[in-house]
């Protein structure tokens, strides 16, 4: 990675097609080489969870779940809204109608 960056500042500072290709090259084959590597850590990752269904869920949770996050909303008067979740709902319902009718 360090011969990448030092090739970029070197086409940088000298903007010659021999020194681009020379970078694309060495930035070609790092790229390969972070492939594999992420490749090899997933695969013995994978190899760890055998025999232990836990950890091969709990993988596939933090792989595909994203992370929701609740926030307050600013009504058109310019105050926040209250922590009573279903007025929070019926707010940002009529909110995303009123928004729908602007359309």
């Amino acid at each position: 990675m360090k011969l990448r960056m030092k090739a970029w500042r070197e086409y940088v500072k000298n903007c010659w097609k021999s020194n681009y290709r020379k970078f694309a090259m060495i930035h070609n084959k790092v790229n390969k080489m972070i492939r594999s590597d992420k490749e090899s850590y997933n695969r013995w990752i994978l190899d760890s969870f055998k025999g232990d269904p836990k950890k091969i869920y709990g993988r596939m949770r933090s792989l595909k779940t994203v992370k929701a996050q609740v926030i307050q909303l600013t009504k058109k008067d310019g105050s926040l809204t209250t922590d009573d979740f279903c007025q929070l709902l019926r707010y940002s319902v009529i909110l995303l109608q009123s928004y729908s009718l602007k359309k």
